[in-house]
């Protein structure tokens, strides 16, 4: 792996004893807590025959020595729709103030409700003992009633952040929702905003009534991160690890570039939604905190090579900004293989942990998908991905012992359960050539029918099989500091 440091040169001019000289001085070198590494499924392919073989890039953020951090900048989006009403709206408010405490002088805070239409509680504002007290004082207030109109929730805290959003400061956006949004048209402009902001949004989905694709999607597509949380009780502690994460950003504006080698062909990014094959693609991973890593699994299809030659397989570049220093920096790794004729050679065995990553990617992989047939009216064809998937994933997470695993499958057979009582719920009141069909590339779209009947077990395995999978694609504890 190589590292390459970016450094921007300053000249400043300094006076003394009547003359005047200029010198250049280096910025502050970055701790260098990031690494990016690399494996595969197998070190050799077979000889004149195509193949597919896994690949699995892991990106480790090490905890490092304290010291100060950088000024955050914190976006508060909080639902206050009438479903809030009660304990969840009061658990939003201390949440809220947890975090607000927590803030540093310099950092910045902004926070917006949204009910029936969006207001702007704290404009923008740089936190000292004052504003702290006057922001808390305005979040204390903060009552519940009316519909949710999450897009202006979002469009208004945007706004207010865009005139702040400066090199060297930390932009994160809080959302908590615990409802459908009442129009959801104009939400893919807003995420568009923020991404190219380098606005990243954590997601929360509170409670058993949200649209759990659609927030995980607004987390996905800016780097950032899903949670899903039932009871009122866990906002608190969940707000408390939000603030952990922000003081400890150490990779901002990450982009992880694959480039594959001649003859060989990406053919999927496990959990993400591309248009495969391509040669060549950038992968926008938001930010990373000390003590993160980020796992990227992916599958390629290698061409037929001569017996003896090596494979180039895959590149992959990493670049992102250093907080602490400004500077960017890239980390690279490649990949090759070889292509054997030998049986014995090719009879070689997985890597263990490798192989971990492989199936828990894809076993998260085939529940978001059924859940998303599931919302889209497909019970059928959602039973049947579940039904293929749980007897595979239970076989290897019994040969691996892997708890994560197995954890998964338990999921997913609780989730076909749930998808199997609930059926009914999906006959069709329309001929089926007059619905309209459901764009499934497209997160925000109108779902065509809805579970209706779903009861709170249904709804709970819904949450809970969702709020799992999404933690293999996205930022996560270090698995070396379990």
């Amino acid at each position: 792996m190589k590292r390459r440091t970016f450094f921007s040169m300053s000249v400043v001019g300094l006076a003394a004893v009547g003359t005047c000289s200029l010198w250049k001085r280096d910025p502050e070198p970055p701790l260098q807590l990031v690494s990016l590494s690399a494996q595969q499924s197998r070190q050799f392919v077979p000889a004149e025959v195509g193949t597919e073989l896994w690949a699995v890039l892991r990106i480790d953020v090490d905890e490092g020595p304290t010291e100060d951090r950088p000024p955050v900048h914190v976006g508060l989006v909080v639902d206050t729709s009438g479903s809030m009403e009660g304990a969840p709206i009061e658990a939003a408010r201390s949440a809220a103030a947890e975090l607000i405490g927590s803030l540093q002088d310099g950092d910045r805070l902004t926070v917006v409700t949204f009910d029936s239409k969006a207001e702007l509680v704290v404009a923008n504002v740089e936190i000292d003992d004052d504003t702290r007290d006057e922001s808390l004082e305005k979040v204390a207030e903060i009552a519940a009633g009316g519909t949710t109109d999450l897009a202006a929730g979002l469009h208004a805290a945007i706004e207010d952040l865009r005139p702040h959003v400066v090199q060297g400061r930390v932009t994160r956006l809080v959302l908590l929702s615990d409802g459908v949004p009442n129009d959801a048209s104009s939400i893919p402009s807003a995420v568009a905003q923020a991404s190219s902001m380098g606005i990243t949004v954590t997601a929360l989905g509170f409670g058993l009534d949200y649209d759990e694709g659609q927030l995980a999607s607004i987390a996905q597509q800016t780097g950032g991160t899903f949670h899903f949380l039932e009871q009122p009780e866990a906002l608190v502690p969940l707000f408390r690890e939000e603030n952990l994460r922000l003081q400890g950003i150490a990779a901002q504006e990450i982009v992880l570039t694959l480039t594959t080698g001649p003859n060989v062909e990406l053919m999927e990014v496990v959990g993400q939604s591309y248009a495969l094959p391509q040669p060549r693609i950038f992968m926008g991973l938001g930010d990373l905190s000390r003590g993160q890593e980020r796992v990227v699994v992916v599958r390629l299809r290698v061409g037929p090579h001569r017996a003896g030659a090596p494979v180039e397989l895959l590149d992959g570049l990493l670049t992102y900004r250093d907080p602490r220093s400004g500077q960017t920096i890239e980390l690279d790794v490649f990949l090759s293989a070889r292509a054997e004729d030998d049986a014995a050679v090719l009879a070689e065995s997985i890597d263990p942990a490798v192989e971990r990553e492989i199936e828990n990617a894809k076993a998260a992989a085939m529940t978001l998908h059924a859940i998303s047939l599931y919302r889209d009216g497909n019970p059928h064809e959602a039973s049947a991905v579940l039904g293929k998937a749980i007897p595979q994933a239970a076989a290897i997470s019994g040969r691996l012992d892997d708890s994560r695993l197995q954890e998964q499958t338990s999921n997913m057979v609780k989730l076909a359960e749930a998808i199997a009582e609930d059926e009914e719920a999906f006959e069709r009141t329309e001929p089926e050539e007059e619905l309209a069909q459901p764009d499934l590339h497209n997160p925000f779209h109108a779902r065509t029918k809805a579970p209706a009947k779903q009861g709170l077990a249904g709804k709970r395995a819904l949450r809970q099989a969702h709020g799992d999978a999404m933690v293999n694609f996205q930022a996560r504890p270090n698995s070396a500091k379990k």
